[in-house]
């Protein structure tokens, strides 16, 4: 008996995946999802069905492209292709974003980078963004969805390179969400200290290390100040010593300015600045470790009553946010759930749209790290 056929538009093919996908009906995260479940295959197949003795069986990145390239080329039209060269290979845009969904699964955790491009599949993680546990679980691991969801008996759903599951009571119970899962802290790694407290301890431990600096030139170097201060101008935090008429007190982080430094490699220090007889000098100053810098910033803001706002529009599934400022390490990580959209907003930055499960997950984070999260529908920015 011959098998029905039915032809569809590239239109009613995205539509199909995001219904078997519960995916948000939106052309980059049906994409960026349909991909991710693809690499989870093909890297947990190996591992899965391989024979009981001997080592994981890993994955190379050249595997992973080349299965994406032939089973979802259907996921881009025309325009997004490049030439087909003699030997029939097509790859160009499709391989740019499957490589970067492939890292960013790294990131959540879905994946695990062995080095040398090899990747192995993640363990199966829970994730909850508050203690009461109603909201939607994070689910982290490099299990496809379709079998997971059958070791769960519960419903998935998808967002680029997310996966979220909506318990119900009984789910939970059944589960032991509450015993088994983690919270967004524990899953990214991120201090257990908060903000101030990290600020405190990471300060007193670089004031110890403080050598005095009477020689240097700092008129040319800039200093860090989120306050106002007389001379500053408005909306700069970074601002050069010489700019300022009154030097300001306490420790301080402090920078070579960009004509006198590489932009990849620019020190920063925490510095005591001081006035000697008209010349701004560093009175003493230690070299802060990069991995502190930008928490250390968002602790200075802190310190001096400075709240930074991101606000996320949220609608239909998905929900918008620019983040016009870097975000410390491990909490960044949250970043990698993002595609990018083409609606702007009215500010400066790169706009993400993220699943709106997400949400609770984004506000958690950001409030952890001083920044104040405002929810608007989308509607009320004309999106």
């Amino acid at each position: 008996m011959p098998a029905p056929i039915e032809l569809l538009t590239p239109g009613e093919t995205l539509s199909r995946l995001a219904s078997i996908l519960d995916c948000p009906q939106e052309t980059q995260a049906i994409r960026e999802a349909a991909i991710a479940e693809y690499i989870r295959a093909c890297v947990y197949g190996p591992c899965h069905y391989q024979d009981e003795w001997g080592p994981p069986r890993s994955v190379h990145t050249r595997t992973v492209l080349s299965l994406v390239r032939r089973r979802a080329n259907f996921l881009w039209g025309d325009a997004d292709h490049g030439s087909i060269d003699s030997r029939g290979a097509t790859s160009h845009e499709g391989d740019k974003l499957t490589a970067d969904v492939l890292v960013r699964l790294g990131m959540t955790g879905d994946l695990v980078e062995l080095g040398a491009g090899y990747w192995a599949p993640g363990p199966v993680r829970l994730v909850r963004a508050f203690h009461s546990g109603m909201d939607a679980l994070l689910v982290s691991g490099g299990v496809p969805t379709e079998a997971l969801q059958l070791e769960l008996a519960a419903r998935l759903s998808a967002g680029g390179c997310g996966r979220f599951m909506r318990p119900s009571r009984a789910t939970l119970r059944r589960l032991k969400i509450q015993e088994d899962s983690q919270s967004v802290q524990d899953w990214l790694g991120s201090p257990s200290e908060s903000l101030a407290a990290w600020t405190r301890r990471v300060l007193r431990s670089l004031a110890a290390t403080m050598n005095p600096m009477p020689d240097a030139d700092v008129a040319d170097c800039e200093v860090y100040a989120p306050e106002p201060l007389p001379g500053k101008p408005r909306h700069q935090n970074w601002v050069r010593i010489r700019e300022l008429s009154l030097l300001p007190d306490g420790l301080r982080l402090c920078r070579p300015s960009s004509g006198r430094s590489a932009s990849y490699d620019r020190p920063t220090y925490i510095a005591v600045l001081s006035n000697d007889h008209g010349r701004p000098v560093f009175h003493r100053m230690t070299l802060v470790p990069n991995d502190h810098l930008v928490r250390l910033m968002l602790g200075f803001d802190q310190m001096k009553g400075i709240r930074r706002t991101v606000t996320l529009e949220v609608g239909s599934g998905v929900c918008r946010a620019a983040i016009p400022f870097r975000l410390p390490d491990p909490e960044s990580r949250m970043l990698a759930f993002g595609w990018a959209t083409r609606e702007p907003l009215k500010r400066t930055g790169t706009v993400l749209g993220f699943p709106s499960d997400l949400a609770p997950f984004l506000r958690n984070v950001l409030k952890s790290l001083n920044i104040d999260c405002q929810v608007r529908p989308s509607t009320e920015m004309g999106l």
